[in-house]
This record gives structure tokens, sequence and C-alpha cells, in this order.
């Protein structure tokens, strides 16, 4: 029989790893789903938003454009400007 070490120094047989190993979904699954994992993920959802709309009011109280600052005003007529189209 064969024989050989593994990454800590055990010994191993040829045997050991011609074995397979039957388990069930639920035992094969490395971490359980439900209740738990929903509401990690919806508290990282909220904390994004948070932190977005902090970014966002941050962004604007330190926005000095000019353009943002001035008034719209309406349009001249034809009249108003002096300009005739003949």
């Amino acid at each position: 029989m064969a024989t050989h070490l593994d990454e800590r120094g055990d010994r191993v047989s040829s045997v050991d790893e011609d074995r397979t190993v039957k388990a069930t979904t639920n035992e094969a699954r490395q971490g359980g789903l439900g209740k738990p994992v929903f509401i990690v993920l919806i508290c990282g959802l909220l904390l994004a938003i948070v932190a977005w709309a902090g970014a966002e009011l941050f962004g604007e109280s330190t926005d000095n454009d000019a353009s943002t600052r001035t008034q719209q005003t309406t349009p001249m007529t034809p009249a108003e400007t002096g300009v005739s189209n003949s």
C-alpha cells in the first residue's frame, strides 16, 4: 500500500483518497441562509443609502459654482430690444 505525506506531514494512504463522502445538501452547505443573511443585506443597503445621502448633502453645501446661484430671467422680446426684422 503506497503512502505519502499530506500538507501537515501526516501519512495518507491511497485507500483514504478513493473514499467518497455522502452528504446531504444541508450538511454540505457552508453557511446557513435565511433571516440573518437577509438582515445583513438590508443593513448594508441602508448604510449605502445613508452614505450616498451624506455625500450629496456635503457636495451641495460646498458647491461654489456661479451658475447655480444666478436667477432665471425671461427672454426679451424684439420690441424691448429695439431691433426690427426689416
